[in-house]
């Protein structure tokens, strides 16, 4: 089964605990696909951890801390057309790379997940949707 998982951090941020989720997933034979925003530059950057491909695409500018790039539309169909996926599953913190994917996946399952901070910095409940 294929599984891929939009998620807006570099790995080296929360994206590391979203990898660490794909490590448990992929021990069950899952083919796991994670793709985020480059925090760290303008350029698409494609690695490998462990069974698990993960796609950083460039950010072209950021608004309200949103990162942000209309290229990956067309690279998000891209990685899907590609990959295949039996479901998609978004985790995200801001708008703009799920909402996009959400956009993007035709009749793939879709699961999103909204995170939410208070002002405080304390997590407000998991919001899970099934698209």
């Amino acid at each position: 089964m294929r599984h891929l998982e939009p998620i807006r951090k570099s790995s080296f941020g929360s994206g590391l605990k979203l990898l660490q989720d794909g490590f448990r997933i992929s021990s069950y034979d899952y083919e796991v696909v994670v793709v985020t925003s480059n925090l760290n530059g303008k350029k698409q950057i494609i690695e490998e951890y462990c069974r698990i491909k993960v796609y950083c695409l460039p950010i072209l500018l950021r608004i309200a801390n949103t990162p942000v790039n209309p290229l990956w539309y067309l690279t998000l169909k891209r990685i899907i057309r590609a990959g295949k996926p039996d479901i998609i599953n978004s985790h995200q913190l801001v708008p703009f790379i799920g909402d996009l994917t959400a956009f993007v996946t035709g009749n793939i399952p879709f699961v999103w997940d909204i995170l939410a901070k208070r002002k405080s910095g304390k997590s407000l409940p998991r919001i899970r949707v099934l698209l």
